[in-house]
């Protein structure tokens, strides 16, 4: 058995995915996501755009810069604990609507 997980869906909308609240974070990609993922009951997980200030969840530590969290030690994202969010990245974070 594991000591510890992480875990996301984009599917925390469909019925099934109900009874994994709490051991999955809802994956979310716009204000409108978040808001509806936590009037179900959900943790979530959000990617806010590059200059969007959050301050309905926590910066993932990990992407904090010069920070040596890592996800094994962090543990944030069990679905349990709390809402997290990063700032896009990558080649297609200019998509991202989170502002």
């Amino acid at each position: 058995m594991a000591s510890y997980h992480t875990a996301y869906t984009h599917q925390w909308r469909q019925p099934w995915a109900a009874s994994h609240r709490g051991l999955l974070m809802a994956s979310c990609d716009s204000v409108t996501d978040h808001d509806k993922a936590k009037a179900m009951g959900w943790a979530t997980f959000t990617v806010a755009s590059v200059n969007a200030r959050v301050t309905h969840a926590k910066q993932c530590p990990a992407t904090v810069e010069h920070s040596q969290a890592q996800c094994a030690t962090c543990k944030l994202c069990n679905g349990a604990k709390s809402d997290i969010f990063v700032h896009a990245h990558g080649p297609s974070r200019k998509a991202v609507t989170y502002v």
